[in-house]
């Protein structure tokens, strides 16, 4: 006959005990909160205490929750910026509905009440969507280890847009000249990288990870690896002009042996220099290096260039995306949006 008796064991993907036990003929493993740096011998009696000789595990609150999915996260060296999201979104949700409230007491109402503390704190729609995505993969954790049987967030209702979005915010020629004029005095490959960002109009990670074995300049292509889907996309792009060709060369003849030449620096470090041009070209605070991408939009729609072409080249999901841009009338840019060939595999 099986032992009834609960037996502590170390996993490396967790910083608590786990504990076996036998109910019946069937072996039940469940997680404890009790961390892996107490002597096996005292964590067992804090278990056994905790039991009382019983196979059903404690009940685990809010709070435990929220350790319990950080410490796992730390063990998987997630990017800072992904950790500081989760840290915050899990913060959110305590100060919600309150750090001693039973994980097994978050229903579809308790959902409905912090998206609504989202809303009521000003946050936008989409913020509302991901902080919400956020907690929905900290429970799908917790049904994977047993700690809960059901994950109140499926089949949540998404926090709708307004229909009526306002225009992305794009730069002018004029302002775009004036960012120009103020990076060029600055840092030289920062510089370089700005032009691909105007010139290219992908997003900044996209420009980061063009990889040298894709780049070919007898025929003036490259290859760029689009990152917003599911499926990751390459895509054959031509030069558009001599500025991406010098641009390109640049990086390729300062970093011959770097398998991303453009990848020079961490994203933040970019976007920070890029902040810094914004604010010493007197440029409104609220532009970001994603305005760049919404300044290639308009400016090609404004040139004249067909919204179809413009949503395959810049890989936009549906073409309501890009006919927010139609009501924005600037002047020109020059661009040359031909796309040569296009590669779908996996990232």
């Amino acid at each position: 006959m099986k032992s009834n008796l609960p037996k502590l064991y170390k996993r490396q993907d967790s910083p608590y005990y786990y504990f076996s036990v036998y109910i019946g003929n069937k072996r039940v493993q469940k997680p404890t909160n009790i961390p892996k740096t107490i002597q096996e011998e005292k964590a067992l009696t804090l278990l056994m205490d905790a039991l009382k000789i019983n196979p059903a595990p404690v009940e685990y609150n809010l709070l435990w929750m929220r350790d319990f999915v950080l410490r796992r996260l730390e063990l998987r060296n997630l990017a800072p910026k992904s950790y500081y999201i989760y840290r915050i979104t899990l913060d959110k949700f305590l100060d919600c509905l309150g750090s001693e409230a039973p994980i097994n007491s978050v229903n579809k109402e308790k959902v409905f009440r912090f998206q609504n503390y989202l809303v009521n704190m000003g946050l936008k729609p989409g913020t509302v969507n991901m902080y919400s995505d956020v907690i929905k993969t900290a429970f799908n954790a917790l049904v994977y280890e047993e700690i809960t049987d059901k994950n109140p967030f499926k089949g949540m209702k998404k926090i709708n847009r307004p229909e009526n979005k306002d225009v992305p915010l794009s730069l002018s020629p004029d302002q775009i000249a004036l960012l120009l004029k103020t990076a060029e005095q600055d840092n030289p490959e920062h510089y370089r990288l700005l032009l691909l960002s105007i010139y290219i109009g992908y997003r900044r990670k996209d420009i980061l990870n063009i990889p040298r074995s894709g780049i070919d300049f007898d025929n003036r292509t490259f290859i760029i690896n689009v990152s917003k889907k599911k499926n990751s996309e390459l895509v054959t792009l031509s030069m558009p002009n001599q500025i991406v060709f010098e641009s390109l060369k640049y990086f390729c003849d300062k970093y011959p042996t770097a398998e991303y030449p453009c990848k020079i620096m961490y994203i933040d470090s970019y976007s920070r220099w890029f902040k810094r041009m914004v604010k010493l070209s007197n440029l409104p605070d609220n532009i970001h290096l994603h305005t760049l991408r919404h300044s290639f939009v308009t400016n090609a729609l404004n040139q004249g260039y067909p919204i179809y072409d413009i949503k395959a080249y810049l890989r936009h999901s549906s073409l309501s995306v890009t006919e927010i841009y139609t009501h924005r009338r600037i002047q020109k840019i020059e661009l040359d949006l031909s796309v040569t060939k296009t590669v779908t595999g996996k990232g």
